[in-house]
C-alpha cells in the first residue's frame, strides 16, 4: 500500500505530530548489494525494485530477441546443410564433370561457351 496518498490528505502538523495512525514501512537493505557494491550497488537495488514492470519488459524483450536470433542462425546452417547434403548428393551420379566457381556472377562467367564448344559435351549449366 502506497502511503504519498495518505501525506497527502495530512495537514503539516498532522504529519509532524505523527499520531501514529499512518506507518511507513521501513526498506529491506540487501547485504549482498551492500557488501559487493557499496552504497551506488544498494541505490542500484532500490531502483531496479521500484521499476519492476520495467525491468521485466527489457528483459522479455531481450530473451525474446536472443531467441529469434538463435532460431534463424539454426534455419540458415540447417538450409545450408540441407542442399548441400540432399542436392549435390542426389544429382552427383548424374554429372560427369562438376566445377564450382566462388565469388563470381553468374552473368560474368563467359567459361560456359569455352565449355560447350568442347567436342562430346551435350550440355552446360549454368
Amino acid at each position: 500500500m502506497d502511503a504519498s496518498p495518505k501525506l497527502s490528505r495530512l495537514t503539516p502538523l498532522e504529519a509532524i505530530k505523527n499520531t501514529g495512525e499512518l506507518q511507513l514501512k521501513r526498506k529491506k537493505k540487501s547485504p549482498l548489494l551492500t557488501c559487493l557494491f557499496g552504497l551506488e550497488g544498494e541505490l542500484a537495488g532500490g531502483a531496479l525494485k521500484a521499476q519492476k514492470r520495467a525491468l521485466r519488459t527489457a528483459s522479455l524483450s531481450l530473451i525474446f530477441s536472443f531467441r529469434a536470433f538463435t532460431i534463424m542462425q539454426s534455419f540458415f546452417a540447417l538450409s545450408g546443410i540441407s542442399t548441400r547434403e540432399t542436392y549435390f548428393e542426389r544429382y552427383q551420379g548424374v554429372w560427369d564433370i562438376m566445377v564450382t566457381v566462388k565469388d563470381t556472377d553468374v552473368d560474368s562467367f563467359s567459361e560456359a561457351q569455352k565449355l560447350q564448344a568442347i567436342s562430346g559435351i551435350r550440355s552446360v549449366i549454368v
